[in-house]
């Protein structure tokens, strides 16, 4: 079974939800302008599948499904800087 199928087949509720956020972001993209919902959603779901077959996590900066930014803005380093000084 291909890649894209078995991650389809295991967790359909995760990849729909990939397509709906890359979908939600090529709309905010664009300013919300009505009209361009389905054209949206088919780019989405095409980009979706392709990072699938890819083996890519989607992130959101990017403007693509999983929500999920690589970055950290600097975070980590000042939360582990502040647990240190509280040792």
């Amino acid at each position: 079974m291909p890649k894209k199928m078995a991650a389809v087949a295991e967790y359909p509720e995760t990849y729909e939800a990939m397509i709906a956020e890359a979908a939600y972001y090529k709309a905010q993209k664009r300013g919300f302008v009505g009209g361009q919902e389905l054209a949206d959603w088919f780019a989405a779901e095409s980009e979706v599948e392709r990072l699938l077959l890819q083996g890519s996590e989607p992130t959101a900066k990017s403007g693509k499904a999983g929500g999920k930014s690589k970055s950290n803005g600097g975070k980590r380093g000042a939360t582990a800087k502040k647990k240190k000084a509280a040792s």
